[in-house]
Parts: structure tokens; C-alpha cells; sequence
């Protein structure tokens, strides 16, 4: 039942019972005089005007009893103006609890407007900002794909990639664990008989390291050209390095120079894993170590220069730690004791054949665990000369 409703049923009840009391014109008179304050006290707008109109209305009842004429049809005045008194309060008080109950449910309606006013507000922003991070975003892989396809593109891709010369044979490959990697290999002809090939693994990864292994790769490659003994080469870019490194990265290096037509090899090592060599006829070997420490870390390193001699189908494996610290599901790691059982199955395989199979065989132990890191391998086999 509303407000409403209640108010006009005390009144009516009220307004009866005075008429009933006084038919008399001038007991009419005071049913409206009783009944119009009891109406007034439940529509006022104001708390002071309710209360004022209330006392007002209780006081034309009370003196009522000293001016109202008896002998009405029931003529219960004593109760007939209690219960008017109690009327008006009771329609007094309901008003100022609806009136207070209203202001308390306008305020919280205000509130939630502004709650969805303001909700709607950060939705839009919100939108707007995500619609320009997918953008950003989109953009920022756009550029990436187009850096990484950079980074593949300088590095040697076309095999064979001297198909004029048959007494060497070589392959490479590199898988970035990310869109850009920091592992990088690269072989090139410093002259008609020496070809020089190198393979390296830069400290950490993602764009970082590419940019760190551009560089090197540049300042290597120029250097080497120059025909220098590979420790004079890693020495002199272990310099350049040093000279601006602010980001204290650093890059394990091996390169190597093979004379075709002796079969010997020098090279040297800034920090990276010796190469594998695959003798023709007794086996595995490691080659000796020259020492140093990887590029970039102090500028009066030093590094030597070895070598060693390849007869005719003797093999160099080179190979970087995305290969032997692959794990699988159980953590196991693939393991330097893996990656040599596996070149002595191989061995006597084409660079080509034993690389892409060594890349079957990680993924096929690895299963669906994600590759944590790069994996680059270079094989070289001497095949001397006709």
C-alpha cells in the first residue's frame, strides 16, 4: 500500500468519525479544520512546515473538545480526539520517513548515475586505449617480422652456397627462439684457398641481442677479411666491443680459418664451445683449447690462435648451447652425451643431412616443451683436393 493511500485513509477515517460525532454544521466545520492540517501534514515539502502543520493540527483537536457542541450521534470525543491526534502524527512521521527514505534512495541514485556515468566514461577510454595498444602493437610486430627477416637475410641461406668448389662442403642453420635470435653463423672466401666460418651466441635474447649480434657479426666479418690469425681477429673486435658496451652484453665466439688445400685449420675461441671433429675413420675428437673470454667483457683480453689439420672426409661440428640445454618435459637436458652419440651415428652424413637430422632429433626429445633458446649448428667437411 503506497504513502499515499495510507495518508487518505487516516483522513478519511478521521474526517468520519468527527462527522459522526458533531452532525452539526458547526462539527462539519471541524472535521474539515481537523482534517485539511492532517492532509497538509502529509504533503508539505518541507521537514519545519510538516511538524509546524502537525502541532497546529494537534492543537485545533484538543481545543475542539471545549467548543464542539455535544450530543452527536456518537459522541466519543475524548477517544474520537485521540485517535485524530495520533492520526496526525502517525501522518506527520510516515511523511518525514518517506521524504528521508526518498532523499536517501535520490542520493544513491545520484550516485549510481555518476558510478555509470563514470564507468561508461572509463569503459570508452579504456577502449580507446586498448584499440591504440592492438595498434601499436600490430605495428611493433609488423616491424619485427620485417627486422627479423633483416636479420636472416644476412646471414647465408643459399645452399650450396659455393657449388664451384668441391673440395669443402658446409652447411648451417639457426632456429631463434623468439622472432629474433642472438645466435648467428656466417662463412665467407677470404681468398681462392682459405675460407673463413664462424658461429657465436650472443648473452641473452629478443631485440637486445640481435642488435649486439649484427654488430659483431659486422665488425667479425670485416676484420676477418683482412686475413689476420683468428686471436688477433677476436682481440681486435673484442676492442671495438668494449670501447661502447653500455648495455654489458657479451658474445661467445668461435672462428676458424681452413686452408683448402692443405686441410689445416687455425682458429680460435672467445669463450664458445669447442667444436666436435669427426674423423673420417677413428672417431670423435675435440679440438685443443685457445682460452679467452667472451667478447665484450674486458678490453685487455687476450686470445690465441691454434690449429689443427683435416684429412680428406674429416668434418668440424660447430654448435651453440640451444642444442645441448634443450629439455624436455621431465627438465632432463638433451646433454653433450646426446649430441656426441648422436654425430657418432652420423658420422660420414653430408653437413646438410647430419644438421637438419640433429634439429629432428632436439624437437623429437623436446616435444610440445617450448624452445627456451637458440639452436644454430655449422658443419664443415674437407673433402681435399682432386
Amino acid at each position: 500500500m503506497s504513502q499515499a493511500m495510507v495518508i487518505a485513509l487516516i483522513v478519511g477515517s478521521t474526517g468520519g468519525i468527527f462527522l459522526l460525532d458533531c452532525l452539526t454544521p458547526i462539527g462539519m466545520i471541524l472535521g474539515v479544520l481537523y482534517g485539511c492540517p492532517v492532509y497538509l501534514s502529509g504533503w508539505l515539502p518541507e521537514r519545519r512546515s510538516t511538524l509546524i502543520t502537525a502541532w497546529i493540527s494537534t492543537a485545533l483537536t484538543i481545543a475542539s473538545y471545549f467548543v464542539s457542541p455535544p450530543g452527536g450521534l456518537f459522541y466519543i470525543s475524548v477517544g474520537n480526539r485521540t485517535i485524530a491526534i495520533a492520526s496526525i502524527w502517525l501522518t506527520a512521521w510516515l511523511t518525514l520517513m518517506h521524504k528521508r527514505a526518498r532523499t536517501v534512495i535520490l542520493a544513491q541514485q545520484r550516485e549510481l548515475e555518476e558510478a555509470n556515468a563514470n564507468l561508461e566514461r572509463r569503459v570508452i577510454e579504456r577502449t580507446e586505449e586498448l584499440r591504440l595498444t592492438t595498434a601499436e602493437k600490430e605495428r611493433f610486430a609488423g616491424e619485427l617480422r620485417i627486422a627479423s627477416e633483416i636479420q636472416r637475410s644476412i646471414l647465408p641461406r643459399t645452399f650450396p652456397p659455393f657449388p664451384e668448389r668441391d673440395d669443402f662442403e658446409i652447411y648451417a642453420e639457426t632456429l631463434p627462439a623468439r622472432e629474433m635470435g642472438g645466435d648467428f653463423y656466417d662463412f665467407f672466401l677470404i681468398d681462392a684457398e682459405r675460407l673463413g666460418f664462424v658461429i657465436a651466441d650472443v648473452s641473452g635474447k629478443g631485440v637486445p641481442a640481435a642488435i649486439f649480434m649484427a654488430v659483431t657479426r659486422s665488425l667479425l666479418k670485416a676484420t676477418a677479411l683482412t686475413a689476420i690469425p683468428p686471436g688477433d681477429c677476436l682481440r681486435h673486435v673484442n676492442d671495438l666491443l668494449c670501447q661502447d658496451n653500455a648495455s654489458a652484453m657479451f658474445i661467445t665466439v668461435f672462428y676458424g680459418i681452413l686452408h683448402t688445400r692443405t686441410g689445416e685449420v687455425v682458429y680460435g675461441s672467445a669463450g664458445h664451445y669447442l667444436p666436435f671433429l669427426l674423423r673420417d675413420v677413428s672417431g670423435i675428437e675435440s679440438l685443443r683449447s685457445t682460452g679467452g673470454m667472451a667478447l665484450g667483457v674486458l678490453d685487455t683480453a687476450r686470445f690465441e690462435t691454434r690449429s689443427t689439420l683435416l684429412r680428406k672426409g674429416d668434418t668440424l661440428f660447430l654448435y651453440t648451447d640451444g642444442i645441448t640445454e634443450a629439455i624436455d618435459r621431465d627438465e632432463r637436458m638433451f646433454a653433450e652425451g646426446r649430441l656426441r652419440a648422436f654425430l657418432d651415428r652420423t658420422n660420414g652424413w653430408s653437413p646438410s643431412a647430419m644438421i637438419q637430422g640433429l634439429v629432428s632429433e632436439v624437437r623429437k626429445f623436446s616435444g610440445d616443451v617450448p624452445q627456451y633458446d637458440d639452436i644454430t649448428a655449422l658443419a664443415l667437411r674437407y673433402r681435399g683436393r682432386p
